[in-house]
């Protein structure tokens, strides 16, 4: 009887193994499809709102491109209330979707394959601040070395030797910028410099911008329209006695804030009301 209790305990025992170990895998099954459920239903939410947000922006562009009026003179000589000026902020709502946005000229920014290197290397010196002229000319060097064609380094420059000891490595253009988002490339570019805020005794109050909002691709020569420029440029343009260009660049931003998404489309006007083209579209999430 002895061994007849044993060879049962010991059964019951490797029953009992068996069973917990069926348990935990059930356990790991069923936390492994709940949490694939939870990727899914979250790309699935995240899918529907970028296109939501798309949609909307594009809704927004098409009102635009219907109302929008050229410069303020324009609009205030036509008397016309409905009429979307640039540089201004405005808020709509398409359907349930509450829209802010802002059109934008591009000759008021500063043209990333044009600019002058004076006017570029003064206006960072201005920007960053003169107590630290090695940080505004790094950038300064950059941006030269990256859009030219050779592969010599300026002083404060950077060319692939440099970039090559990135993680993950890259090569320097060597060639003219094709988006803005290229200059978060350049080396002496953090995240805060080109997304903002800004710091620095040169900062207008109220602007929180960064680099990202003051360059561009689009623009009309090496001057900047002071017309449709941000308040940092116009600070230094003021400072140093520029008077800029009064050019009009053909490329307009409307820049959409929905939630806490921005979607930036490049865009030209066609002729009259209500044509235009996309020429680059770009989202993120807001800052």
């Amino acid at each position: 009887m002895g061994k007849i209790n044993v060879l049962l305990g010991e059964r019951r025992g490797s029953v009992l193994v068996m069973v917990l170990w069926v348990l935990t895998l059930l356990t790991m099954i069923v936390a492994y499809y709940s949490s694939q459920v939870r990727i899914m239903r979250n790309a699935s939410r995240y899918l529907f709102d970028t296109t939501k947000g798309r949609m909307a922006a594009y809704s927004v562009l098409k009102m635009v491109a219907m109302h929008m009026s050229e410069t303020v003179e324009n609009a205030t000589m036509l008397d016309d209330e409905s009429a979307i000026l640039p540089q201004v902020s405005y808020s709509t709502s398409v359907g349930t979707t509450l829209v802010d946005f802002v059109v934008e000229n591009e000759s008021g920014k500063i043209d990333l394959n044009k600019v002058k290197e004076d006017f570029l290397r003064g206006f960072m010196r201005f920007l960053i601040g003169e107590d630290d002229p090695i940080e505004a000319d790094t950038i300064t060097d950059g941006i030269l070395d990256w859009r030219d064609k050779d592969k010599l380094a300026r002083t404060n420059g950077a060319e692939d030797s440099l970039y090559n000891e990135k993680d993950p490595p890259y090569s320097a253009a060597n060639g003219p910028f094709k988006t803005v988002d290229e200059l978060r490339l350049i080396n002496g570019v953090t995240d805060r410099l080109f997304y903002g805020p800004l710091e620095g005794p040169n900062i207008p109050d109220g602007w929180h911008g960064g680099l990202v909002d003051l360059f561009t691709v689009y623009g009309m020569g090496p001057e900047v329209n002071p017309d449709f420029a941000k308040s940092p440029i116009r600070a230094y343009m003021e400072e140093s006695g520029l008077d800029g260009s009064q050019a009009k660049s053909t490329v307009w931003l409307l820049r959409a804030k929905v939630g806490q998404r921005i979607y930036k489309i490049y865009f030209t006007r066609l002729g009259g009301a209500p044509w235009y083209s996309v020429k680059f579209y770009t989202q993120g999430v807001g800052r």
